[in-house]
């Protein structure tokens, strides 16, 4: 039922020592020592709420709202908006945590919520030995162009994960699979503005409020399935019948003013669009003059001139780019 699957725990279990000799702990103890200091320290441990808001893009499909409240003690919520006007939620109250979409509400499971909260839980880096009573240092590794050390981490429950910090900053810059960056100072807590989850998603901040007020109820599980909204990147179209001759007048080749031509050709009641070394796919009428496509739902808006003829092509929603007409 989960939409957004994160997946930060990369060894299996039994891959972290049972054990720290006290060298190892004194060296752990510093790294987590430097994070905290490097995320603010002092005036990053007084926050009691943090509410996040940007977008995530997933893969080519486009950016779509989400947000983020947390509060102190480990409790946090996270709400994304999804493609065709639906939503999905996951939240902690502190016990226990659970997932919400259209279709109803699930309890999360042990392993997301772990992955979540380490995300999430504005005091989560002050927590992480309470959370990880095992870390060790598993050795060091190169994320872009900078170095960091790797601590490998159990929690109580058995799930491990692997945490990098940056040697240089002090900063956490890896959970398992997720890559944290661009860190900002905002009035002296530093926070990462962008975070990479896995090869195809990338969620991105627009905004940090702190210490407004939140309401508890926000991460109590709700009773049922989250209402469908309008779509925030699918629309719905209304595809409609157009007299051939309508049809006939858009066809002919444009070039964008990067160089590429757009084809577009008749085929019976179809009309068919190709761009250089792709495959013709059809187009489908939505007035005499515009046209979208059904999967990536590119619109095409036909534009004449004085004389009535087509004379341009702009693509887009927001017809940003502009084909001019060459035949």
């Amino acid at each position: 039922m989960s939409v957004l699957v994160l997946t930060l725990g990369i060894p299996g279990p039994g891959a972290v020592s049972g054990q720290e000799g006290p060298q190892s702990r004194q060296q752990v103890d510093s790294i987590l020592a430097r994070y905290v200091r490097a995320i603010g320290g002092p005036a990053a441990r007084r926050i009691r709420s943090e509410t996040r808001r940007g977008t995530v893009l997933r893969g080519a499909s486009g950016r779509v709202p989400m947000e983020m409240v947390s509060v102190a003690p480990n409790r946090w919520r996270w709400v994304q908006s999804l493609a065709w006007g639906e939503e999905v939620a996951y939240g902690f109250d502190g016990t226990r945590g659970w997932v919400q979409d259209a279709r109803g509400v699930a309890r999360m499971g042990p392993r997301q919520a772990l992955d979540l909260q380490l995300l999430l839980g504005i005091d989560a880096p002050f927590r992480l030995r309470e959370t990880f009573p095992t870390l060790s240092v598993s050795g060091t590794e190169r994320i872009g162009d900078r170095e960091a050390t790797v601590l490998l981490a159990r929690s109580r429950d058995g799930l491990t994960s692997e945490l990098a910090f940056d040697q240089e900053t002090g900063r956490l810059v890896r959970m398992g699979e997720v890559l944290l960056e661009d860190y900002r100072d905002t009035g002296g807590i530093v926070r990462p503005y962008r975070m990479r989850l896995g090869r195809n998603v990338v969620v991105e901040l627009r905004e940090i409020q702190r210490d407004s007020a939140v309401d508890r109820g926000l991460f109590e599980a709700p009773a049922g399935p989250r209402p469908t909204g309008d779509p925030v990147i699918y629309r719905h179209y209304a595809e409609v019948e157009i007299p051939e001759a309508a049809m006939e007048a858009c066809v002919g080749e444009y070039r964008l003013p990067s160089g590429t031509t757009l084809s577009l050709t008749r085929e019976g009641s179809h009309l068919m669009l190709q761009t250089p070394g792709s495959m013709k796919y059809e187009v489908f009428p939505i007035s005499t003059t515009s046209f979208v496509t059904r999967f990536s739902q590119l619109e095409l808006h036909f534009i004449p001139d004085s004389t009535g003829r087509i004379a341009s092509l702009a693509l887009g929603a927001n017809r940003a780019r502009v084909a001019q007409r060459i035949r």
